[in-house]
């Protein structure tokens, strides 16, 4: 599901929850693809929160509903970086990156991407299908 809103992460995450849903967490190369070409149908040049977090442990990223390592990565060039020491410990996908991920302080607003949560016996024959979260 595809935010109609911008929000800081914890306001995202909040808002992705009162929809029975979390923020998006990428497992794996195809589910980030299919993000991708979601966002081209879209066709709006913006960042998007994803579940990702680095504040509990600097450097450590995680996903935030899961409490899972990290399987997949698509960090942008250079990132993460933590620019200028700034406390960049949540996740995008961003769009100067065609959106490949970017850390980013969690209190910027930014659009975001939500999934519903399905137990784990189903999440392998459910695909996420996109819709928008108002």
């Amino acid at each position: 599901m595809f935010s109609n809103d911008a929000y800081d992460w914890l306001l995202a995450e909040s808002s992705c929850r009162a929809h029975d849903a979390r923020l998006v967490e990428i497992e794996s190369q195809e589910q980030y693809n299919y993000l991708v070409n979601s966002t081209l149908l879209i066709g709006a040049d913006v960042d998007y929160w994803i579940g990702g977090r680095d504040d509990v442990t600097e450097g450590i990223w995680k996903w935030a509903f899961s409490n899972r390592n990290f399987s997949y990565i698509a960090w942008g060039p250079g990132e993460p970086n933590s620019y200028h020491h700034e406390h960049e410990n949540c996740l995008v996908m961003a769009d100067k990156y065609h959106w490949l991920w970017d850390d980013r302080r969690c209190s910027e607003s930014h659009y975001f991407i939500c999934e519903r949560k399905y137990p784990e016996s189903v999440i392998e024959s459910i695909p996420l299908v996109p819709s928008i979260v108002g």
